[in-house]
């Protein structure tokens, strides 16, 4: 019986969509830093297209670089004003500790919890 408002498989699929999405962001030097269901796009093909569904990542209003263009990681900062959603961001951002690659898959996994069972344990009303 179905608890959430996806399948087990089908937020297994999002999730390994999303871990692509945001390893080329990473790769590019970027932290997206506010990822949420609001924030993903699914666009699903017709039954006889070739290709399959696809996930993009949207919203890059508080991304921030964490590597420069020549590669060097920028320093973190410590002490930072919160940014991005209450609901599925990391401890990291509550504390006040700049959000890295980590913290992006961390916002990952909580909205994949959410996906498939409707709720994260935290939040009474969702």
């Amino acid at each position: 019986m179905r608890k959430g408002p996806f399948t087990t498989k089908t937020v297994a699929q999002i999730g390994l969509q999303c871990i692509d999405r945001l390893k080329t962001l990473h790769d590019l030097g970027f932290v997206h830093n506010d990822l949420k269901p609001d924030n993903i796009l699914l666009r699903t093909m017709k039954p006889n297209d070739e290709g399959s569904d696809e996930i993009f990542l949207i919203d890059f209003g508080i991304t921030k670089r964490y590597m420069t263009s020549s590669g060097q990681h920028i320093k973190q900062l410590k002490k930072i004003e919160f940014a991005g959603n209450v609901i599925f961001a990391s401890k990291n951002a509550f504390l006040g500790i700049q959000q890295s690659r980590r913290d992006d898959f961390i916002s990952l996994c909580y909205m994949m919890i959410f996906l498939v069972s409707g709720k994260v344990p935290w939040v009474s009303r969702c």
